[in-house]
């Protein structure tokens, strides 16, 4: 008799711990990094670990810097997060994020990243982090899932939650700026551009991203002969 109620109370207890699980902050879901593998070397050979020129699955160790010049590399976690790093950039890989220094980051997976002292947790999401050389601008751009900005340094800086699809900026102050919609514009520069085109490891869930809305073609208008004279 009492077997009966077995599946309920699984059921039961299945739908309470998702319930859990979807509660908990962000910040359960982010794990420490202590080393990054060179998985992917593009355009030229101009990739460097601590200033010094490195090959294919070369290891960065926690605390050191990742840099290129005229190249591109995708690199993979022990977390199983996947990054590509453009040309003209570098980061840190620090003890709890992904310390971006400077030019284009994208970031796929469990992984922190950080633009100054804001960080951006996640759970499993793709996003781009971005500083303009001449600015000294952010931008945290969301492609899929969502993020979850704060500054644990100034409790003052209200946390904030960007969605996919939206994008928000980090002022050279290190202010957050207000969180706005990607354009198609945007969404157009991002995948058609550096952190899209040529790699061949692939980002999990990268068919869930944003794309920029496909633009109709005009109708086709009747064709009428030309009349004989």
């Amino acid at each position: 008799m009492f077997k009966k109620h077995f599946p309920f109370r699984y059921s039961l207890l299945g739908l309470i711990l998702v319930l859990i699980l979807s509660l908990l902050p962000l910040t359960t879901f982010s794990q420490p990094i202590t080393q990054a593998t060179i998985a992917e070397i593009l355009d030229s050979d101009q990739v460097f670990i601590q200033n010094q020129k490195v090959s294919l699955n070369s290891i960065a160790e926690q605390g050191q810097q990742i840099r290129t010049e005229q190249a591109r590399a995708g690199l993979k976690f022990i977390n199983n997060a996947v990054i590509r790093i453009g040309n003209n950039s570098s980061f840190i890989v620090g003890s709890h994020c992904i310390q971006l220094e400077r030019g284009q980051l994208l970031i796929s997976g469990n992984q922190r990243g950080c633009i100054g002292s804001i960080v951006a947790v996640t759970r499993g999401t793709i996003y781009v982090l971005e500083i303009d050389e001449e600015t000294g601008e952010g931008t945290i751009q969301v492609l899929e899932g969502a993020v979850e900005v704060s500054d644990p340094e100034d409790p003052e800086i209200e946390p904030k939650t960007i969605e996919a699809g939206y994008k928000i900026q980090v002022l050279p102050s290190g202010l957050l700026g207000i969180i706005e919609q990607l354009t198609t514009g945007d969404l157009t520069r991002l995948l058609q551009g550096q952190l899209f085109q040529g790699f061949r490891i692939p980002i999990p869930n990268l068919n869930n991203i944003i794309k920029p809305p496909s633009v109709p073609r005009s109708p086709r208008l009747p064709r009428f002969p030309f009349p004989f004279r």
